[in-house]
């Protein structure tokens, strides 16, 4: 594979199905999209997911969470990454009772032949979930790969994998397998007494474990099939286990020995889940004008998170539970010549079929939890059924309308029924060389299950909790100069996100804890540049945005928390010559607040080590901006079908800290390097 012969205009001419519903170019598409092809995947290096989202899409943030690895959005995040929707070739990859994908080992990257990310409101087309942006991962095809791929990797901190992939054509049967395999040690910080967040820190140094997947590794397999074009199979299994760094419960972020909490069904402190994922489907060209697809899918997740709840005891809690869901999909399009029009109808049934709660301390599990005779959730189902119309038509030659409507009606378990309406309406203005798109639309999030019927005292929840809904105008020109080498987009863009789902501090025992109340308006630009020249490419990519209104959400009148108004990526990539290939990127994150609160039960906690270490207690703690730079090298040795690589991550081996949902600010990554090498048979 030539790894620079994706051309700018080659990118803008890929076709894409998520933004619309439609199967259109990406310059025709709707809102801002972003397409990441096989090529800089590959050019990258990176380790996961989240590292591909922050590298190459505007306002994608890498945030801290106490026991899961996340990323935000044009500073929309939670706990986990459950505000925008993941999809594996049009499939939803993100659970029902949690909502969330993970954006970690998880998800290989190898298997991927382009991601397409829709930057902006996306229930009109997907429903729930969508709510900022959608990213539709798109496997390789057997054609393509054409043969057998091992490669492995090796680095430092234990980190290993290994990854396999098949595939080929053969009498209009396509078929694609692949099989990935990662684990990591971990980086180990030392954490003094003095520097530990807790009121009783450990006599000696304790070490906390950074960016670890141990204690049940993490993988990622599956098969595609696709018959003569029409019909199409899947079935993928998945399984990611991160290491939480710090305690999350009782008083979170102190430093805690993993060595001294029991490994509990297997698993050691940290999130992990495991899912399944079928689907089969058809495509059945009815005439020329008229095109029926159908759906039919089964998904299931079993979760499993012990959590460290107090580090001088080694008191820990694990929390498990199992879900599955099924559904049925059904979209027919028709073709007017003129315009076209797209209808479908989709159908979701959940059920929750296990929960459970085991606590222990010292080492000793010492049994099940349960809630007044009640397991940490309520036991039973939840289904949802959806319709939705598209429709395009061009208004002048140069002029397209794109509009999209979506009604979800939602049955929860218990409280409240959902009815939600997403409409999204565009514009569309080709100039040949210049492009502007001016879209409206509206998404939402239902509140996770976990969210609404948590037994949990520190996770009340309320069952009439409302959904989340996010409401966005965008304008995105787009300019081509330079014989089309060189690209210039802008993306303004203007979010409404309301009925937000926070925690009431002041709750009186009997009341909930999570309520709708929060409301943040922000307004915003995403710059990027693109020049390719000869085998060379250089592309910035900046994001920056402006609060115009917060209440009840983790911000104040200039700071989203841990979210810098700034941010830039810098990316080159070069062929020196048939054999050798580099990427080389520098990464600018903006000074950021990220408030420092350290207290139990809502009290402030007392700082054993007043007069050194660190702060227990600093409202308007900034950190400072930081710069990474990233490297990878390819190599692609003579006369054999191999590659050999080397990446290097936080080339200086910067010392930074990231806050998110946690009550202070984590130390990051310092520098982690690999050696890789992939064999073609």
């Amino acid at each position: 594979m030539d790894l620079f012969s994706l051309s700018i205009e080659a990118l803008g001419e890929v076709i894409i199905k998520s933004a619309s519903g439609f199967e259109e170019k990406v310059i025709e598409a709707p809102t801002a999209v972003t397409i990441i092809s096989e090529q800089m995947i590959v050019n990258s290096g990176v380790y996961t997911l989240r590292d591909l989202l922050t590298l190459y899409v505007p306002s994608f943030v890498q945030v801290q969470d106490q026991n899961e690895y996340n990323v935000s959005f044009r500073g929309i995040y939670t706990s986990s990454q459950q505000k925008f929707l993941i999809l594996l070739n049009g499939h939803r990859l993100n659970s029902r009772a949690y909502s969330m994908a993970n954006p970690d080992h998880a998800i290989s990257l190898e298997k991927i032949k382009r991601i397409e990310v829709l930057r902006g409101p996306g229930s009109s087309v997907h429903g729930n979930i969508a709510l900022t942006s959608v990213v539709n991962i798109i496997s390789k095809s057997g054609e393509s790969v054409a043969g057998f791929v091992g490669s492995t990797e090796f680095g430092n901190y234990g980190y290993k994998e290994l990854y396999f992939e098949f595939g080929n054509k053969k009498n209009k049967i396509d078929y694609f397998s692949w099989f990935k395999f990662v684990e990591s040690d971990g980086e180990k910080v030392l954490i003094k007494p003095e520097d530990d967040y807790s009121p009783k820190p450990n006599v000696m140094p304790v070490y906390s474990v950074l960016d670890g997947f141990f204690n049940e590794a993490s993988y990622d397999l599956g098969l595609t099939i696709k018959v003569d074009d029409s019909w199409s199979f899947l079935v993928n299994h998945r399984q990611g286990h991160y290491i939480e760094p710090l305690t999350t419960g009782g008083i979170s972020g102190e430093a805690y020995s993993i060595k001294n909490i029991p490994l509990v069904n297997g698993v050691s402190p940290g999130a992990m889940s495991t899912w399944w994922h079928y689907y089969l489907k058809n495509d059945w060209n009815v005439n020329n004008r008229n095109n029926l697809h159908i759906k039919v899918y089964y998904d299931s997740n079993d979760i499993k998170g012990p959590v460290v709840i107090n580090a001088q005891t080694n008191a820990f809690v694990d929390v498990a539970w199992q879900e599955y869901d099924y559904g049925l999909s059904v979209q027919w399009l028709h073709d007017f010549n003129w315009a076209q029009l797209l209808l479908g109808i989709d159908f979701d049934d959940t059920k929750l079929t296990n929960s459970q709660a085991t606590a222990g301390s010292n080492g000793v599990i010492t049994g099940p939890i349960l809630f007044n005779g009640e397991p940490v959730l309520k036991l039973g189902k939840e289904s949802i059924l959806s319709t939705y119309l598209q429709y395009k038509q061009p208004i002048f030659k140069k002029l397209k309308l794109n509009a999209g409507v979506r009604f979800d009606a939602k049955k929860r378990l218990t409280g409240t029924d959902i009815k939600e309406v997403s409409p999204r309406i565009a514009l569309l203005y080709n100039k040949g060389n210049s492009i502007y798109k001016l879209s409206y639309a509206k998404s939402f999030v239902d509140p996770p299950y976990w969210n609404r019927y948590s037994s949990f005292a520190s996770f009340r929840g309320s069952s009439d909790l409302k959904p989340e809904i996010l409401k966005s105008i965008q304008f995105t020109p787009e300019f081509h100069f330079l014989n089309k080498r060189s690209q210039l987009k802008f993306n303004l863009y203007h979010n409404e996100y309301t009925d937000i789902v926070f925690r009431k501090k002041t709750a009186l025992p009997n009341e909930p804890l999570f309520i709708n109340a929060g409301k943040l308006k922000t307004i915003g630009i995403e710059p990027e540049f693109t020049y390719q020249f000869e085998k060379r490419t250089f592309r910035f990519i900046g994001s920056y945005y402006k609060i115009k209104k917060s209440e009840g959400y983790s911000a104040d009148n200039n700071e989203i928390y841990n979210i810098p108004r700034y941010q830039f990526n810098l990316i080159f990539d070069q062929k020196l010559n048939d054999i050798v290939s580099y990427q080389l990127s520098l990464k600018y994150i903006g000074s950021r607040k990220s408030p420092i609160n350290i207290a139990f039960n809502n009290v402030p906690v007392e700082d054993p080590f007043p007069n050194e270490g660190v702060e227990y207690q600093v409202p308007e703690n900034m950190l400072p901006p930081t710069f990474l730079s990233n490297m990878n090298i390819r190599w692609q040795i003579p006369s054999l079908p191999m590659v050999v690589t080397f990446n290097v991550k936080n080339i200086f081996d910067k010392t930074w800290r990231q806050g998110g949902t946690v009550v202070h600010p984590y130390q990051q990554t310092g520098r982690w390097f690999k050696f890789g090498a992939e064999y073609k048979f």
